[in-house]
């Protein structure tokens, strides 16, 4: 397999949950590849977090060089196993709250397209049954549990 990342990512059907990247590596450094990641395959940080790992000198301007290249965090090495991680789980847990929120909002997009905006309103609300008749047109929606 080609080292480089746009084959590794053109090969996969499924992206990572989050992608542990080292700065300094033999041949592409890791703002090369995060470069390609966030660039050149248009993958969004919200869409595959970046923790970018570095013994780079100095410090603060290593962070700041990753965070502008579109990582999500970064961690100086020699790390802590246990900070690692949780910055780690953090940013697993902040991708798949956010997978949540884009699910809800599609989902309540759909409701509005299909539905009237006083029946969504009250389907919001918590109401389980809803039924109203018209003269012109009768509807029924049902949701039958293990059918």
């Amino acid at each position: 397999m080609d080292s480089k990342p746009s084959s590794f990512f053109s090969t996969r059907s499924k992206l990572p949950d989050l992608v542990l990247l080292d700065v300094m590596m033999p041949g592409m450094d890791g703002f090369d590849v995060l470069r390609t990641i966030r660039d050149e395959k248009n993958i969004l940080p919200t869409t595959l977090p970046v923790i970018m790992l570095s013994a780079m000198e100095p410090v603060d301007k290593a962070v700041l060089q990753s965070l502008k290249s579109g990582a999500n965090d970064y961690v100086s090495k020699p790390f802590d196993p246990d900070i690692l991680k949780a910055r780690v789980n953090t940013a697993v847990e902040i991708k798949r709250l956010r997978q949540i929120e884009n699910e809800s909002f599609h989902h309540s997009r759909l409701l509005h397209d299909i539905l009237p905006t006083h029946i969504v309103e009250r389907l919001v609300l918590g109401e389980k049954c809803i039924s109203e008749r018209h003269d012109s047109v009768c509807m029924l929606f049902a949701d039958i549990v293990g059918w």
